[in-house]
């Protein structure tokens, strides 16, 4: 059996399946990731991460805590209201009723707490937050029943940080 050998006969196609298998692929996770940790943060389009001043740096930026002097803390409620429709086209079963979610609040939590130690340049802290979070539950009479009437997603992390 002769051995084979590499060729570049085909450089265009080897390129294309590099890119290809490097490329990951989306996962849409119904739209529940929470990006915003924090509303100053999110007034500065989540440019946050070289202020980092305040203890919710523990999400953007943890190093950003030794800025902090003693203790701090930073909580807070995000709000979420969703207020989706479904209509079934035109021929289908229940056409021309419009469908809406059974419940369209949530909340998701935010707390973070650093300290700084005063004789060694050291910072401490804990963050506790929802990145993702949400639940949706459709009445059981949509045209889509058969697929899925509730998703819920139910992440809280907890984050202890050190910082030099």
């Amino acid at each position: 059996m002769r051995p084979t050998k590499l060729t570049t006969q085909h450089p265009a196609r080897q390129l294309a399946t590099l890119a290809l298998s490097l490329t990951p692929l989306a996962a849409w996770g119904n739209g529940m990731r929470l990006a915003s940790q924090d509303a100053f943060a999110t007034a500065r389009g989540e440019a946050f991460v070289a202020t980092a001043d305040n203890p919710a740096a523990i999400y953007y930026n943890p190093a950003g805590i030794t800025q902090l002097p003693d203790w701090n803390l930073r909580s807070g409620v995000y709000g979420l209201y969703y207020d989706p429709t479904f209509s079934p086209p035109a021929g289908k079963a229940n056409a021309g009723n419009t469908y809406h979610l059974k419940n369209q609040e949530a909340v998701a939590p935010q707390f973070f707490l650093t300290d700084s130690l005063s004789t060694v340049p050291v910072s401490f802290g804990l963050g506790i937050y929802a990145p993702y979070g949400g639940s949706i539950s459709w009445p059981s009479d949509t045209g889509f029943r058969t697929v899925g009437t509730e998703s819920s997603l139910t992440y809280l992390r907890i984050n202890p940080v050190v910082a030099v």
